[in-house]
């Protein structure tokens, strides 16, 4: 196992697939104007999953450890190389668990790009694991893998809460973006399974609702970068996905008042990438399933992180609050 060269080369494999599937998103966003909805993923399953082809595997990377954090700790293997997280240790026992989750359309970026949120989260007292996931290709789809894997990297945290100062009855997911998406339906899927898992969801400009966007997409009101997204994500373009398929993996539509954490916080802007019936509907779903949740509506267009500075204290008192 060599660390330092397999971090580099995931890296370089996660650039070169960026590049490919920015431009297949520019080609879906364009399918879209014209017309031609039933466009498909080469190769890809909608909604299916990891779809077999050919896979460049890398041997699990073995955690680096500096004055603050631990860095690149393994959490799953189907993967090797990607399926890893950061852990920042709460000074006190019994803190706040809080897992970080990278938004990036369900293709892009990696933990890295959160890692002044994690610091900040753990400056506030928390036990902060900021994970990475498997990303959607040009022949896999973003589900369920990415979904699973936010779970498996959650249940990792949750074994070996105590080593980091975690609290296993006060868990938290933050998401931003798509990983906001992420966290909603891997929250419900956990708290399904065993009540109270999870205590609390905070998502930052969250696309939670995949039937919305796709009628938001046909009266002309959806940007081309979501249209492309959501594609890749799915493996189909959204006016010819099946209602049945964008239910599937919208956290708005899955929630139930058996399954939804105590609390959640939705925040978004205004006039934003993610249009704010997402907002509404994630909110409107969670009252009539008598759920708990605080909505947060930012002037202007920014997205997701890009508004940290002005919601960061809001969601540091959030975590608090749900203990």
């Amino acid at each position: 196992m060599h660390c330092v060269a397999d971090a580099c080369q995931t890296i370089s494999l996660r650039r070169q697939r960026r590049s490919l599937l920015l431009a297949l998103a520019v080609f879906v966003a364009a399918v879209a104007a014209t017309g031609f909805a039933s466009a498909r993923v080469a190769g890809a399953t909608p909604g299916g999953g990891v779809v077999p082809g050919p896979t460049t595997r890398l041997e699990p990377v073995v955690a680096r450890r500096n004055t603050a954090s631990v860095r690149d700790v393994i959490y799953a293997d189907y993967a090797p190389g990607l399926e890893v997280l950061d852990i920042w240790p709460a000074a006190n026992s019994d803190s706040p668990i809080v897992i970080l989750v990278h938004g990036g359309g369900w293709y892009e970026y990696d933990k890295s790009s959160l890692d002044p949120e994690a610091k900040y989260l753990n400056s506030q007292g928390f036990s902060v694991f900021n994970i990475d996931y498997r990303l959607a290709t040009e022949t896999s789809t973003a589900f369920p893998m990415e979904v699973e894997d936010v779970e498996l990297a959650t249940r990792w945290a949750l074994k070996r809460a105590r080593e980091y100062n975690g609290n296993v009855e006060d868990v938290v997911l933050i998401g931003a973006s798509a990983g906001g998406q992420l966290v909603g339906l891997a929250a419900e899927e956990m708290d399904a399974v065993s009540r109270n898992t999870v205590n609390a969801v905070a998502t930052l400009s969250a696309p939670t609702d995949f039937v919305s966007l796709a009628q938001d997409q046909d009266a002309g009101k959806l940007s081309p970068t979501i249209i492309g997204d959501a594609f890749i994500a799915l493996g189909c373009n959204l006016s010819a996905c099946t209602d049945a398929l964008e239910t599937q993996w919208s956290p708005a539509k899955q929630v139930t008042t058996s399954n939804c954490p105590r609390s959640w916080l939705i925040i978004n802007s205004e006039s934003e990438l993610v249009p704010i019936d997402q907002l509404t509907s994630m909110t409107s779903a969670l009252k009539h399933h008598q759920c708990k949740v605080k909505r947060d509506i930012l002037r202007g267009k920014l997205h997701a992180m890009d508004y940290w500075n002005t919601v960061k204290t809001t969601v540091a008192a959030f975590v608090k609050a749900a203990a």
